[in-house]
């Protein structure tokens, strides 16, 4: 459980805490009412499924940092961070809690005439007698749902649309084996106590043009004069000419395939043959690089297939910054 739990060490701190909730109504209305639990010790984590009524597919188990600071320390929270799979959970271990707490908690609401048609979420502790409930959601969790749907192989949609149909029994999601998820949290100073809402995160570009410059340096050459960013390079050039490409179709096999940097090869490569064919010389690649939504793992990706790809071809590496849709490139030569 996170915010609003808390998880005390000794008789003190539980009634001070229950004098911080309900005397000076730390958690307002909502501490009207105090909850005293047996103390489980173990591991916690996030065991998630789809319900279709009858049927569960569970999703991978993840699990998430509660404590505010490293090293297990300070208050409870929503969650500061989680990873996906988790190694503690066994496929053994998963497969008991798919029947004896998912689907017997699915099966017992429709028997009930109350059947569970969506995302189930059980927080569990791994204690020594075996797993425990600590609470359901109805929902996806958060921050589990960023290291979940990454590792999602089959399409979202359809998913959602078999488990409102009631076809996870033949139809169940796939997932993506042998990868893994991670995410951090990013919190306004004061969390999970009072603090400022709605403060703007900034410095994810800056962090994406540290990853490339290593990479962009690599593939330069002698007579260019470049700089990292900038939208040209000068050449004292008598006579000079050009290829220019785009990624075409070959973006759908790449996202299928997830081998971004063999695209930003793909891509110089055929410039490269292009001026080859006109018994000239590649003198450098300009990047376009522009999508829907920048994702720095990704741009990173697509930038070292293209560094890697000039730096054999002998041409330097040019670019401009972050733009929204497609990639374009030219190779030009003499």
């Amino acid at each position: 459980a996170g915010k609003g739990v808390i998880v005390a060490r000794d008789q003190d701190e539980a009634c001070r805490a229950v004098m911080d909730i309900m005397k000076d109504r730390a958690f307002g209305s909502a501490g009207e009412e105090v909850v005293v639990e047996e103390l489980l010790e173990g591991e916690e984590v996030s065991c998630l499924c789809f319900s279709d009524g009858h049927s569960v597919a569970p999703m991978p188990p993840a699990q998430d940092h509660k404590r505010l600071q490293d090293g297990d320390q300070g208050p409870n929270t929503g969650g500061m961070g989680a990873y996906c799979p988790t190694p503690q959970v066994s496929q053994e271990l998963l497969q008991q809690i798919r029947e004896s707490v998912l689907q017997k908690t699915v099966d017992g609401m429709r028997e009930e005439g109350t059947p569970y048609v969506g995302v189930l979420y059980a927080g569990l502790m791994l204690t020594n007698q075996g797993p425990k409930v600590l609470e359901f959601n109805c929902r996806f969790g958060d921050p589990e749902c960023q290291v979940l749907l990454p590792l999602l192989q089959s399409d979202l949609y359809e998913a959602i649309l078999n488990t409102m149909s009631g076809k996870l029994a033949s139809s169940a999601p796939v997932w993506h084996q042998d990868s893994s998820a991670v995410t951090v949290v990013m919190a306004s100073a004061g969390y999970s106590g009072s603090y400022q809402k709605g403060v703007q995160i900034t410095g994810t570009l800056q962090t994406n043009v540290e990853m490339i410059k290593p990479l962009v340096k690599a593939a330069s050459r002698p007579g260019c004069s470049a700089e990292l960013g900038g939208f040209a390079g000068l050449f004292d050039l008598k006579a000079a000419g050009f290829g220019t490409d785009g990624v075409g179709t070959k973006l759908k096999i790449v996202q299928a395939c997830r081998q971004l940097d063999g695209l930003g090869q793909d891509l110089v490569a055929m410039c490269v043959n292009d001026v080859l064919a006109q018994a000239v010389e590649p003198l450098f690649f300009l990047r376009d690089f522009t999508c829907i939504r920048l994702d720095i793992d990704v741009a990173a990706s697509v930038v070292s297939g293209i560094a890697k790809a000039c730096e054999k071809a002998g041409c330097a590496l040019l670019g401009n910054d972050y733009l929204s849709h497609v990639i374009c490139s030219i190779c030009l030569c003499h």
